[in-house]
């Protein structure tokens, strides 16, 4: 599925209140344990939201959700 498609509202939600939580700096056991998802699962979608993004770093995963408005400091 490309960014560009339309998806269900509530898994849009879930793909906001992930990134979110990746964004506050939780960790994947914490994002895991919050969304009833597997460590292995939050690890696989963070890494390929990441490489979609040419994100790098954890650092600039955060500032993007400041551009973007996911998060607020």
């Amino acid at each position: 599925m490309t960014q560009l498609e339309i998806r269900p509202d509530a898994e849009l939600d879930n793909q906001l209140r992930f990134e979110r939580l990746l964004a506050e700096g939780k960790s994947a056991k914490e994002i895991a344990s919050i969304l009833d998802l597997s460590t292995r699962t939050v690890e696989f979608h963070k890494y390929r939201m990441m490489q979609q993004l040419n994100i790098k770093t954890s650092a600039e995963l955060v500032q993007y959700a400041v551009r973007h408005g996911i998060i607020s400091v």
